[in-house]
């Protein structure tokens, strides 16, 4: 997103009326190279940050300039999982107590700007606060090759308004009901408020491949039938079936086999795009049942 664009973008969202106006198209489709990449979920507990962080390493290990912003700036956790015990966070910066430069922790293949834990000003806080957040983006736009950027979890207006800023937005689900549920809702307010009807989706903790399809199929026609909209379905990364300590230790160190199906992820992200629900719909047309419960509870 451009400077010129940002006052506009924040207007925008800022609008307490009941029907906001729509914001500038801001999305680009999935098929072109991203500056920046929100990572939203319906819900907490998907595993949304830690696919943040490898994203944000994997895309870093290519050689591009790459920082994570962990804009869930009250529950952060992003610098836990990597072991790192920052001085300063997210709210510090916002309200004017440091620079750009005295937030940054550096990783060897991307820097991370990380958020706050319990910190009772943010929940206070005015929203003069929104302008800084433009002017910190726009200066990550200058500094880094590509931003990631965690948002908070749910369909909160700073989510919406995240996503709508940036290039690409990935949803992060699971296989489980509320998951979807949340998801859709997420995607149907960006639609209704932002006017984007594009959306990359990233199945994570799956069974196997036949429930990664049915997921494809089952979301992906609800969302055409009842937004008009597209979503990209760039793969699923597996269930090991182990607690989100463990699941970590394993997804940031994965067989090789695993990894190269992450890499292949990250490539349909930030280059060329793949529309897999079209692709597997042909596949799976005997499994209408399953479709049709799913687009039943998310209608």
């Amino acid at each position: 997103m451009s400077t010129n664009n940002a006052s506009d973008w924040l207007n925008s969202h800022r609008s307490r009326s009941a029907k906001a106006p729509a914001a500038p198209k801001l999305c680009t489709p999935c098929t072109a190279s991203a500056k920046s990449i929100a990572i939203a979920s319906g819900k907490g507990g998907v595993g949304k940050t830690s696919i943040a962080l490898k994203l944000a390493r994997s895309i870093g290990e290519s050689g591009k300039k790459v920082v994570c912003i962990d804009f869930d700036y009250n529950l952060s956790n992003t610098a836990l999982k990597l072991g790192l015990r920052p001085s300063w966070g997210l709210y510090d910066y916002l309200s004017g107590q440091i620079g750009l430069n005295s937030l940054i922790l550096s990783t060897p293949h991307f820097d991370l700007l990380p958020g706050h834990h319990g910190h009772e000003k943010i929940v206070f806080s005015n929203e003069d606060i929104e302008y800084k957040i433009i002017d910190l983006l726009v200066q990550c736009e200058k500094r880094y090759d590509c931003i990631i950027i965690d948002c908070p979890a749910g369909a909160s207006r700073e989510v919406l308004s995240l996503c709508a800023y940036a290039d690409k937005r990935l949803m992060v689900v699971n296989p489980d009901i509320s998951s979807l549920t949340d998801s859709y809702s997420v995607i149907k307010l960006l639609k209704n408020i932002h006017g984007i009807d594009n959306n990359c989706v990233l199945i994570n903790k799956t069974k196997d491949e036949v429930q990664y399809r049915k997921i494809v199929k089952s979301l992906g026609e609800t969302v055409e039938r009842f937004l008009s909209g597209r979503l990209e379905f760039v793969g699923h990364i597996r269930d090991y079936g182990v607690d989100p300590e463990s699941f970590d230790r394993q997804f940031f160190s994965e067989e090789k086999n695993d990894q190269s199906k992450f890499l292949n992820i990250v490539s349909k992200l930030t280059e060329e795009g793949v529309d897999v629900s079209r692709d597997v719909n042909t596949a799976l047309r005997p499994d209408i049942q399953s479709a049709s419960n799913v687009q039943h509870r998310l209608s």
